[in-house]
């Protein structure tokens, strides 16, 4: 499995996506200067980019076809793409927590930001399952080709939904909501350091469900 993850990051190295994923962990440390939703959204640019460049190369070069062929089980290959994604969440919020923490140590005018918490890991972590968590079982589904739209819609989603839940809802009642947390404490009653437990539950739940779909169409799917 960690092979097929590997392979993603081997075709996409000399891609010209690969420049710019890099830089998207160094805007987001920025962002901590200014505003979460603007740390986020690097962050949301980035996944994107992988999973884009990742399922493009592999059609380009039939690689799903060819694997179909070998023996490796389907379950590997669907497994392995939802592992990619979240193997690149966890080096962009290491790039991100380290970054950030030199920034503020060492960079004139950046003393008083924030530095990246386990309440950021959270929001990091929900708005990404609602990505990848809505767009992989298209995916397998109806292949690249045809799903490549789909991965926009759900970018623009997770970005969209976000963006509702702290500045949307801050219009609304007129109140600063910082959060993710802050948001489901304002509509729900349940304290924002609760969420903290919750959300990253409900997470797995959400991606539990969203693998069985994606193997449910990928095993019916012909090639």
């Amino acid at each position: 499995m960690f092979t097929l993850v590997y392979k993603d990051f081997l075709l996409q190295r000399g891609a010209k996506s690969f420049v710019y994923m890099l830089v998207m962990p160094v805007v987001s440390a920025f962002a901590f200067a200014t505003d979460l939703l603007y740390v986020i959204l690097p962050f949301i640019a980035g996944s994107y980019l992988y999973i884009v460049y990742a399922n493009a190369l592999d059609d380009k070069y039939r690689a799903e076809k060819m694997f179909i062929a070998m023996p490796v089980k389907r379950s590997t290959i669907v497994v392995a793409k939802y592992m990619g994604i979240f193997c690149y969440l966890v080096v962009f919020l290491l790039a991100v927590s380290i970054l950030s923490f030199l920034i503020k140590a060492f960079i004139p005018g950046y003393s008083d930001m924030e530095t990246f918490t386990m309440e950021h890991f959270v929001q990091f972590l929900t708005i990404d399952v609602i990505y990848y968590g809505v767009f992989f079982p298209l995916y397998f589904k109806l292949d690249y080709q045809k799903s490549r739209w789909v991965n926009y819609i759900a970018m623009l989603l997770s970005a969209g939904l976000y963006t509702l839940a702290t500045k949307g809802l801050s219009t609304i009642v007129n109140r600063e909501i910082v959060s993710l947390q802050a948001s489901l404490e304002y509509l729900s009653g349940i304290q924002a350091g609760l969420w903290n437990i919750f959300l990253p539950l409900l997470s797995i739940l959400a991606i539990a469900a969203s693998i069985r779909l994606s193997l449910f169409y990928y095993r019916r799917r012909e090639f």
